[in-house]
């Protein structure tokens, strides 16, 4: 989660220090997003510690027959993390990334070839 959340994080930091209207619009949802998608991912590993009592992965066989909600929150909590298609953090990576064409298309340019190699590379890596 770290080197995904801090790149996720800076892209609507990035949109606010812009000053241009669609940018600011744009980094309003993924910063919303910002406060309830983290806590949920640590409630659930606090609930699956709290349960089992270990941080050994191989010791949660069973969880969901005994929480069958927990993987639903875990699973959509991650995905929203990744700023996956659908959750509000993409929604607000377009009009980010007009408002940083609009002010400097070059640095736009690396930005979203950022966004594209994180969306591409970086899922293989893991």
């Amino acid at each position: 989660m770290g080197a995904v959340e801090r790149f996720h994080i800076a892209e609507p930091k990035r949109a606010a220090l812009l000053y241009v209207i669609v940018g600011i619009g744009g980094s309003i949802p993924p910063m919303s997003s910002h406060g309830p998608v983290p806590p949920a991912l640590f409630l659930c590993v606090g609930v699956l510690y709290d349960r089992h009592k270990t941080r050994l992965a191989r010791c949660y066989g069973g969880s969901v027959s005994t929480m069958p909600n927990l993987p639903t929150i875990s699973f959509s909590s991650t995905l929203a993390n990744m700023s996956s298609p659908g959750t509000s953090s993409f929604i607000g990576e377009f009009p980010i990334s007009v408002g940083a064409f609009q002010r400097n298309s070059l640095v736009a340019t690396l930005a979203a070839l950022g966004m594209i190699f994180r969306r591409g590379v970086f899922p293989l890596a893991i």
